[in-house]
């Protein structure tokens, strides 16, 4: 599929441009309706088919640390593109221009990031019912001060894991 605004190729189930951050409804002057609970375009009866996955909490720590980080590099990105694809809100922000960032800025765009991941999983949350009233952004944004930034990646494929069927 591509983009009617900038013409880039992109995944069958976006629901946004990443390369112009277009709403990709059928074409130009179409809206989607943000009140259905379909998150994604693909024809499976499943929300988040389209690139969502469910990934060990343990492996995936283990593997950041037996690489030094290289592969939390690559689950901050990963995660953050999933995220993003659960929402329906345009990502400012792709995964691979978030750890570009974050490391541009040596960690300091990591307390944006855990913040808008706070919302986003909040919103996520909601959609499907296990709100508790509370909001994980100044949770996430604690955590990543004091503790440690792989522990908001773990918290946020947590909460994927919970709402993504295996």
């Amino acid at each position: 599929m591509y983009c009617y605004k900038c013409g880039a190729k992109i995944d069958d189930c976006a629901l946004f441009c990443p390369n112009c951050g277009a709403e990709l409804s059928s074409g130009p002057g179409e809206s989607r309706n943000y009140n259905n609970d379909n998150y994604s375009r693909c024809g499976n009866d499943v929300d988040y088919a389209c690139g969502v996955r469910q990934r060990s909490l343990i492996w995936a720590v283990i593997f950041s640390i037996i690489t030094c980080g290289i592969y939390q590099m690559y689950w901050f990105a990963a995660l953050t593109n999933e995220i993003n694809r659960m929402t329906d809100v345009p990502p400012r922000t792709s995964g691979g221009l978030s750890l570009v960032l974050n490391i541009i800025t040596f960690g300091i765009y990591g307390f944006y990031w855990s913040y808008k991941m706070g919302e986003k999983v909040t919103d996520i949350r909601r959609r499907h019912g296990v709100y508790d009233g509370g909001n994980t952004n100044v949770i996430y944004l604690i955590l990543y001060l004091f503790v440690a930034g792989i522990v908001v990646l773990a918290f946020c494929q947590n909460e994927v894991n919970n709402v993504t069927p295996e």
